[in-house]
């Protein structure tokens, strides 16, 4: 819009009609810019602030954090969540690396995935903590004499009990031989076994 022209006049001395004027024209002005500054803030609010992957160099402007409770990909609520435990924390992270090697390599004969010669009991798959806690300890087959009733794979409260540590000790009494038959296991293994009942019993 093209701005209104006014005659020339003496700032010294100017008479009412052009201080009229002049106050008109900075009014004018002002209003001007005010509308260019709001206009200005409204887009911005429209459009929002550019996220990293809309600049130029987007590996400058760290990522927004995500909020509580979206989780990212890969790490769910549930994550980590392979059976009951306390605390909070997952009983399966107590399958350490020596554990694992025991049930795969000494145990999987008789309790693997496929094989399961006595009983039901799995130790090979995945979920083998959750399988094994306060569950009732089964014996089957032939047993040179009477076995014990109410013994639980690991027992929670009483984790010197369980019946996975007593088997694998010679502790099993008549019932049933030591596992892995012939022998116990080596000490260094039954320290293994006993730290990983008492991490899924719920101790240290």
């Amino acid at each position: 819009m093209q701005e209104r022209q006014f005659p020339p006049f003496d700032v010294e001395d100017p008479t009412h009609a052009e201080r009229e004027a002049l106050r008109r024209l900075r009014a004018r002005r002002a209003r001007s810019l005010v509308a260019g500054v709001g206009a200005g803030l409204l887009a911005l609010f429209a459009v929002g602030c550019p996220e990293p992957g809309d600049l130029e160099n987007a590996d400058v402007y760290p990522a927004p954090m995500p909020t509580a409770g979206t989780g990212t990909a890969g790490s769910s609520s549930s994550a980590g969540t392979g059976g009951s435990g306390g605390g909070g924390s997952t009983i399966a992270a107590c399958e350490t690396s020596c554990v694992t090697t025991i049930f795969t390599t000494q145990c999987k004969i008789c309790h693997g995935s496929t094989t399961k010669l006595s009983g039901t009991l799995d130790l090979e798959t995945m979920g083998v903590s959750a399988r094994l806690k306060d569950k009732p300890a089964e014996h089957m087959g032939s047993t040179p004499g009477p076995c014990p009733t109410g013994d639980k794979l690991i027992d929670s409260a009483t984790p010197a009990n369980s019946w996975l540590l007593k088997k694998v000790t010679d502790m099993q009494g008549t019932c049933g031989t030591v596992m892995p038959a012939p022998t116990a296991l080596p000490a260094a293994d039954q320290t293994c076994l006993t730290t990983y009942v008492n991490c899924v019993a719920g101790g240290t």
